[in-house]
């Protein structure tokens, strides 16, 4: 994305994170989404949700072990070297339970859009679903897509 204006702040999603430290259909754009911004932000899930995934890619086979204990590690240093920032889910877990309840959908996904809300940041997310809840909330929606 040359000559891209940076953004201040970018709320990232698991599906972004994830295809950001694995080679997949997406790692381009998920890397390109991801230097737009000047601080990433996320939820604490979201450690929880790459862990998952990756956890996912090893047993149907996608990735080996190896490959995925260096993802893992990467992770994890993008957590420790704040280029990821995690935000404390307790401060706005209320808030995405209300969505959860309001708009019929799983609470997970209603923790991205609370802290997007709050931070009035841009979401950065592969989930289509996701996405369109983001744009029918008023939220901006980065989108990685899957092809």
């Amino acid at each position: 994305m040359p000559g891209a204006e940076r953004l201040a702040l970018v709320m990232l999603d698991a599906s972004v994170a994830v295809r950001s430290i694995i080679p997949e259909v997406g790692t381009e754009r998920a890397i390109e989404v991801m230097q737009l911004a000047r601080f990433l932000i996320a939820p604490r899930l979201l450690a929880t949700e790459c862990a998952a995934a990756i956890r996912r890619k090893v047993v149907g086979g996608e990735l080996t072990l190896e490959l995925a204990d260096r993802a893992i590690s990467a992770l994890s240093s993008s957590f420790s070297e704040n280029i990821i920032r995690l935000a404390e889910d307790e401060t706005f877990v209320a808030s995405a339970f209300a969505i959860a309840i309001a708009i019929a959908h799983k609470l997970p996904d209603c923790m991205y859009l609370a802290l997007a809300e709050r931070e009035s940041a841009p979401l950065a997310t592969a989930d289509e679903r996701l996405a369109r809840v983001a744009e029918r909330r008023g939220i901006t929606v980065l989108f990685v897509a899957n092809d």
